[in-house]
């Protein structure tokens, strides 16, 4: 005799095995399945009945088998975005929730049959973005004199080139706009040496002059470029124009 046996939740677990006829067998016996040594708490001597997918067959008491749903971790989501986890037997997804992933980080909320995707937190998003980016290129700008950069970004040094005199001790800092900037609002600074923060720079007047044209030039186009992007961002109405904005300097 075959005997069918389930988990801790009575779920037919696939297995099944073979039964010893019980010692206190005896003929006429009116229930023939007391002729077998089995669980019939955990274990049935009927067949389960097939099942299809996300389906379980469950064990009765009397022995014969029902049909359950068994949706056991699948993950849905409500309409405010919060993500759910299915544990229970019998548990199906709850009415106006999706299963499916939200396509992207801006899609936070759906209306019960598709994802919503957020414009507004994709444009803070990408202005952040920009503002990241602004910030990297300032730290690292290009300084152009007489056609040449006197910016090593390698070495992370300000480089002696044509008649652009620069020596450095300690590591050179990526941009010196507060130097400049200090030097234009105080008088009383010294143009051909100043130190701060353990950076010293050695600057002729003519020298001074060429570099902070230079560093000028450059912020203009950084900050152009950052007005760009935010034009591109405040015109915006839809995820394909989010997504098409590069926020790469």
């Amino acid at each position: 005799m075959i005997v069918y046996t389930t988990d801790i939740d009575l779920l037919y677990n696939g297995n099944s095995r073979e039964s010893i006829q019980s010692p206190t067998y005896k003929e006429g016996i009116s229930n023939p399945n007391d002729q077998w040594l089995y669980n019939p708490r955990r274990e049935s001597l009927i067949e389960p009945p097939t099942t299809a997918d996300n389906e379980k067959a469950q064990l009765n008491p009397d022995g014969t088998w029902l049909i359950v749903d068994d949706f056991r971790g699948v993950l849905y989501y409500e309409q405010g975005g919060t993500k759910k986890e299915i544990t229970e037997i019998g548990e199906l997804v709850p009415a106006g929730c999706l299963t499916s992933e939200p396509p992207t980080e801006f899609h936070t909320s759906h209306d019960g049959s598709e994802w919503i995707y957020d414009i507004d937190l994709a444009k803070e998003t990408v202005t952040q973005q920009v503002e990241i980016e602004k910030r990297k290129a300032l730290e690292d700008e290009k300084v152009i004199v007489d056609g040449i950069d006197v910016w090593n970004r390698n070495t992370k040094m300000w480089e002696v080139k044509n008649d652009v005199e620069v020596s450095t001790d300690d590591r050179a800092i990526g941009r010196l706009n507060k130097f400049y900037r200090d030097l234009s609002k105080n008088n009383n600074l010294e143009k051909d040496n100043w130190k701060n923060n353990g950076f010293k720079i050695k600057l002729n007047e003519s020298s001074f002059d060429k570099i902070m044209d230079a560093l000028g030039a450059e912020d203009d186009l950084i900050f152009d470029w950052v007005d760009s992007k935010l034009d591109e961002i405040n015109d915006a109405s839809n995820q394909a124009d989010i997504e098409a904005i590069n926020t790469n300097y």
